[in-house]
């Protein structure tokens, strides 16, 4: 688990979520913690504690994505040679970026890996993105586990690697470096710089955490963006009972397929009109039951 503890004042600085598996705590003083956050947000509205701690919880190849064959999948959906804009939305520390580009490379091959690349990596927080920036991630031994399953044991291709104690500090290499571009971004702005066909976004694992007209604003505006050479991926967090949320699916979005365990590469609705909610109130409802589902 990858902690950034920033003490914030509820008073002079808004929460803003959207970093990948955010979870976030109430304290009234540094390193104590009170409670989870997300379950209790009412408590902020009337400043009962003056601090927060923000916890970005992420870590290499997290096993709700296809990684063994995403490289595939994604030349199913992109099969032509055309450069794909990829945004990850929600990036973090960098570790799922990475876990895309490393998996691109070793099932495409560098050449072919190449119309995926640069990876727009955002994140809404400017603590964990600067961090990014430095290029240097703390990992577990899982992270190793994994990431040398998947490279056959060559991951000094991608990292220098420190061991500290039972850490590792891992430095990515120009191969990583060059294709993987981070910065701070909200998940609204990053939509409305969304432009034409051939785009993948990746919004995994925070739905459940936005506001409840954010949520609206920023469904409309995917559903918007979604093409016919333009998907996006959720995540397992994100589903609903093994589907896609209802506040997506009623605006017209539907899964592509299976992937994986479960749906999660979402597509318009071809047959969906207008784009716009029937009943908003309703939807509304529906958002909220998600949104007490998911905190």
């Amino acid at each position: 688990m990858k902690i950034s503890a920033i003490n914030y004042s509820i008073k002079h600085r808004p929460i803003n979520f959207g970093t990948t598996k955010r979870t976030t705590y109430g304290a009234n003083n540094i390193g104590q913690v009170i409670k989870e956050f997300y379950d209790k947000e009412y408590l902020w509205k009337d400043n009962k504690y003056d601090s927060i701690i923000v916890s970005n919880s992420t870590h290499f190849l997290r096993n709700d994505m296809p990684w063994l064959y995403i490289g595939e999948k994604l030349e199913e959906l992109y099969p032509d040679k055309k450069h794909v804009n990829v945004h990850n939305f929600a990036c973090s520390d960098g570790s799922e970026s990475y876990s895309l580009a490393i998996c691109l490379i070793e099932q495409l091959g560098e050449e072919r890996a190449k119309k995926y690349f640069p990876i727009h990596a955002s994140d809404v927080d400017e603590y964990i993105i600067s961090g990014a920036k430095r290029r240097k991630i703390m990992a577990k031994s899982d992270d190793i586990q994994r990431l040398k399953e998947v490279t056959n044991n060559q991951i000094w291709k991608y990292f220098d690697i420190e061991s500290k104690g039972e850490d590792y500090i891992l430095r990515p290499k120009e191969i990583l470096t060059e294709n993987v571009h981070f910065e701070c971004k909200d998940f609204e702005e990053g939509l409305d710089e969304i432009e034409g066909e051939n785009n993948l976004i990746l919004c995994r694992n925070f739905w459940g955490y936005l506001d409840e007209d954010k949520t609206i604003r920023c469904a409309k505006k995917l559903y918007e963006k979604l093409g016919e050479t333009t998907y996006a991926i959720i995540g397992r967090f994100d589903m609903l009972g093994g589907e896609v949320p209802v506040f997506l699916s009623e605006l017209g979005i539907d899964s592509e397929g299976d992937l994986y365990k479960e749906e999660v590469i979402l597509k318009k609705h071809e047959g969906h009109s207008d784009g716009k909610y029937q009943d908003e109130e309703r939807i509304r409802e529906k958002i909220k039951f998600y949104h007490f589902k998911k905190r």
